[in-house]
């Protein structure tokens, strides 16, 4: 008899819904989610999760004969029939039906059956009300890109049924998860407020993320959750940062296997010093990219200018150190004089032709079966200083941007504070729409490099304000307690471009987390005697040697003791340690001073573990910072009492010293030790668990 096959159960699906509280809140925005130490969700993944560019279809081909009946009561899920089968298909993945009347209608696959004696494939789907008589169907894979809307707080769509193998092995993650931020307007979550029947507070001032059922795979084992947060331009309850233009350091731009499309806006209103600091910073860029590239994962770049069409365009692939040098030179080689409008869709004009030859998900042409090159992560940067003209060319660019295959898109305006024109073009929130200077070449490179990585690093200055100012975790000083000494050291490590990603977990004391953010930059922290601000200070060779205070027998009281370290005390080799912030692995960087190694006649090692910098370059600079003076260099120490007429000077002042009859040392610049001070130790021989008094 012809009955139709009996189900079996090969397993189990498991779905979750959960509160997962993250940190502090507000943040500035959720940038990564993992999930076992896989990526499920990224604002810039380059991948259709990170929900840039249009949705991509591919076709699977056309079902005669399918028939769609709405759920019955109390079944969860629609059903469709066909004769026959359909290769391709995975179950919980979504799929777009073309029905015969030119209507669509996206489903999400829940199971699959076939009565092989019938002929007859049964698919259980979503929307359970799906409803439609029999007739041709061509169905397609919908890659229904995640949305990224909730990064800065909102709704997100994780969208990786796969991650772990698909059904064959563990299956994956699939599902929406609210982003809370936790400002201080937030009011109850919907679906915490169903489950707990409407007795749960705002959460307001932490964040965290609420799981909507979400489908976690097939295996009953619950896999563990990580989340990566950019905060550096959200102060306390969500308040405006300090000093926003300097908070945020960017490390250098490191990015291969990439196409890279660069849409410059040449129009008028940029002549003169906006077009020269756009050239400067987008050649360093260039500069920049080409000198970390990974030369068995070549990148693809474009660089379009643009005002009312595509006014000019170069364009490299698979690049070289030619290459590169190829393109910064014709960068630096453009005229700052510009003309023209800014018809936002021009910027687009070449941009998908582009990305289909370095290896799109999908044909130039539908249906058309061309050879593909491996995909590469597919990146726009956007650069304006207007508003579009027509406006009506806005809505061009987002006709055109929809025709792309996933991209992520890095909107930018110059001098421009409306960001609302460039926001419909970007697609990656988690950085917002910055706003550069309009003559400030390093502005614009810092900006830039924002798209290559996993976000910014903080400015170590502001990161140490915030301690002392922080109502509730942090010391609880006003903001009026804190000097002017801050702005500048804030200008310093931003020019050197020294950020710092860390994570205080309470583990230990503010002081000591203040402590240790003070040992990798080399600064003192004190209150001014005099005014009885907050003040900090970078250890630096910024003097004039010959303009130092002098200290010798004339004004000082008592010499103490004078400490000298041997030779065999002395360091000549940092190996710095490091967790690098965009792999999460560790990581490991060495100096050595060559002269002072020959000098000894051995290497004298010394090993730094921070967990604090997240990139070569900054930890490094950390290095270098402890073979010189304030580190493993410094030959002796020693303590001295002077007049009280000198109680204006401060910790981390240099000065001259000439030691009395009988101290076999000549002239020499040192720091003035200072109380109260943090980590002083380096600058000026106090003791390093000096804590604040």
């Amino acid at each position: 008899m012809g009955g139709r096959s009996k189900k079996q159960t090969v397993g189990f699906r498991y779905s979750l819904g959960m509160h997962l509280a993250l940190c502090h809140g507000p943040v500035d925005a959720i940038r990564e989610i993992l999930v076992d130490s896989r990526t499920a969700w990224s604002v810039t993944a380059g991948e259709s999760v990170s929900g840039g560019g249009a949705v991509v279809e591919t076709p699977l081909g056309t079902v005669a004969d399918m028939a769609a009946t709405a759920a019955l009561a109390g079944d969860t899920s629609a059903t469709i029939t066909f004769p026959g089968t359909l290769a391709g298909v995975r179950v919980e993945r979504d799929y777009r039906l073309l029905l015969a009347n030119g209507t669509s209608q996206t489903i999400t696959l829940r199971s699959v059956t076939f009565d092989a004696a019938a002929n007859v494939t049964t698919w259980s789907v979503l929307p359970e009300a799906l409803s439609f008589p029999a007739q041709a169907v061509e169905v397609l894979i919908a890659t229904t890109g995640a949305s990224n809307a909730g990064a800065g707080g909102g709704r997100i769509r994780i969208n990786k049924p796969d991650l772990f193998g698909g059904e064959k092995r563990e299956g994956g993650i699939r599902g929406d998860v609210d982003v809370l931020m936790g400002g201080p307007g937030q009011g109850q979550n919907d679906y915490l407020a169903a489950a707990m029947n409407g007795d749960v507070p705002g959460y307001r001032g932490l964040c965290s993320l609420v799981l909507r059922q979400v489908y976690l795979g097939v295996n009953p084992y619950l896999k563990p959750w990580a989340v990566r947060v950019t905060r550096v331009q959200t102060g306390e309850a969500g308040a405006a940062q300090w000093y926003p233009e300097k908070a945020p350091i960017v490390p250098e731009a490191n990015i291969s296997d990439a196409a890279i499309h660069i849409a410059l806006d040449v129009s008028g209103s940029m002549s003169g010093t906006r077009m020269a600091a756009q050239k400067a910073g987008v050649a360093a860029l260039i500069r920049e990219i080409g000198a970390s590239v990974d030369p068995d994962r070549p990148n693809d770049i474009r660089i379009v200018l643009w005002n009312t069409a595509v006014a000019d365009a170069i364009e490299r692939r698979d690049m070289d150190a030619q290459d590169y040098a190829d393109l910064e030179d014709w960068m630096l080689g453009l005229s700052n004089s510009t003309a023209g409008g800014t018809s936002f869709d021009a910027a687009f004009a070449d941009a998908r032709a582009f990305f289909v030859a370095s290896g799109s998900t999908a044909p130039l042409f539908p249906f058309q079966n061309a050879p593909r090159r491996e995909d590469k992560r597919r990146i726009v940067i956007f650069v304006t200083d207007g508003v579009p003209e027509p406006v009506s060319s806005v809505d061009a660019a987002e006709a055109t941007i929809a025709t792309l295959p996933p991209t992520d898109i890095f909107g930018f305006n110059i001098a421009l504070s409306d960001t609302s024109h460039t926001a419909r073009i970007d697609n990656t929130p988690g950085d917002g729409v910055p706003v550069i200077p309009p003559d400030d070449s390093q502005m614009m490179l810092a900006s830039l490099r924002g798209a290559f990585g996993n976000g910014p690093d903080m400015n170590p200055t502001h990161i140490i304000r915030e301690c002392l100012t922080n109502r509730d975790w942090g010391l609880g000083y006003s903001a009026f307690e804190i000097g002017a000494s801050f702005t500048t050291a804030a200008d310093t490590l931003f020019a050197e471009g020294f950020g710092l990603s860390l994570i205080w977990q309470q583990d230990s004391s503010i002081e000591a987390f203040i402590a240790s953010v003070l040992d990798h930059i080399d600064a003192t922290l004190f209150i001014d005697r005099r005014t009885g601000l907050w003040e900090i200070r970078l250890i630096r060779a910024d003097y004039t040697a010959a303009t130092l205070p002098l200290f010798d027998e004339t004004n000082v009281v008592d010499w103490g003791r004078l400490a000298r370290r041997a030779p065999s005390d002395l360091v000549n080799s940092v190996t710095v340690r490091f967790s690098d912030t965009g792999t999460d692995e560790t990581g490991a960087v060495s100096v050595i001073d060559t002269a002072r190694v020959q000098s000894m006649g051995e290497e004298a090692p010394y090993w730094l573990l921070v967990r604090e910098l997240g990139h070569s370059e900054a930890d490094g600079a950390a290095g270098g910072r402890h073979l010189g003076p304030s580190g493993g260099a410094r030959p002796h120490r020693h303590r001295l009492a002077r007049h009280r007429r000198d109680r204006d000077r401060h910790a981390g002042e240099p000065w001259w010293r000439v030691g009395p009859c009988g101290w076999d040392f000549p002239r020499k610049s040192h720091s003035w030790p200072g109380i109260p001070r943090y980590g002083a130790a380096r600058a000026c021989g106090g003791n390093a668990g000096d804590l604040l008094r």
